[in-house]
């Protein structure tokens, strides 16, 4: 799933500067988990 990390609390980079965290991951990795698949986060930058 592509995130925005740059719009806090809805995403950002956690302390070490890699992890993205926030609301939008956090719902994602459930959604994910209750499917039964593999959730591959990855940062995008909003033009």
């Amino acid at each position: 799933m592509a995130t925005s990390p740059w719009d806090p609390p809805v995403g950002t980079y956690a302390t070490d500067a890699k992890t993205v965290v926030g609301t939008d991951p956090d719902i994602t990795v459930l959604i994910a988990e209750t499917l039964g698949l593999k959730l591959d986060l990855v940062p995008v930058r909003q033009i």
